[in-house]
């Protein structure tokens, strides 16, 4: 099934493209399973996605504590809301952001605050759906990044992501001709990330 896919794909590590700019082996297949139940079953192994996990950390912090940094965010808290098994919120832990770390996932949150721990860093952690984010306390900036987005599947998980009136008056607030600039982007993080670095 796809799981087991995912897996071939996850330890095909000698197979990375020659050249490739950074740590990522390539774009994950879409799971059949519920998002949940494939990642609580790729948990252990969803490093493997990276010729070099730890790498890939510093790497993706670099880029994002550069975003936070130009919306005014340069240390503070952060909501991963996605976290997976950590590959972001370890990396902002480590540039000193204090991280709160959630997803769907029991079995990546369960890993996340294992890996944090290995680490000596304290990340706060909690089973949570990105639609409905039910966690308590407030934050200075929420981040989702890789292939979280890509898991909500109609127009209802949509909505209960993002309200289309939020999205209009952002649009007034935000979107002017002087401001033309909306951010964002729910496509392949190794499409993204490449691109971002190449600018």
């Amino acid at each position: 099934g796809a799981v087991e896919a995912t897996r071939k794909l996850f330890r095909s590590g000698d197979e990375r493209p020659a050249g490739t700019a950074n740590p990522f082996l390539g774009p994950m297949t879409p799971p059949d399973l519920p998002p949940e139940e494939f990642y609580d079953e790729l948990a252990g192994d969803y490093h493997l996605i990276f010729a070099d996990w730890d790498a890939a950390i510093a790497w993706e912090a670099g880029i994002i504590t550069g975003l936070l940094r130009e919306l005014g965010v340069a240390l503070g808290s952060v909501l991963d809301a996605s976290c997976g098994i950590g590959t972001q919120a370890i990396g902002l832990a480590q540039a000193g952001y204090r991280v709160t770390a959630t997803d769907i996932s029991p079995a990546s949150v369960e890993r996340c605050a294992r890996e944090a721990g290995t680490r000596g860093l304290d990340i706060a952690t909690a089973v949570a759906d990105l639609r409905v984010l039910d966690v308590a306390g407030s934050h200075d900036a929420e981040v989702t990044f890789d292939d979280a987005l890509a898991h909500l599947l109609d127009d209802s998980d949509l909505d209960a992501l993002v309200r289309a009136d939020d999205i209009l008056d952002h649009r007034l607030r935000g979107m002017t001709p002087d401001a033309p600039t909306l951010r964002g982007t729910a496509q392949n993080p190794d499409v993204f990330f490449q691109a971002r670095e190449a600018s």
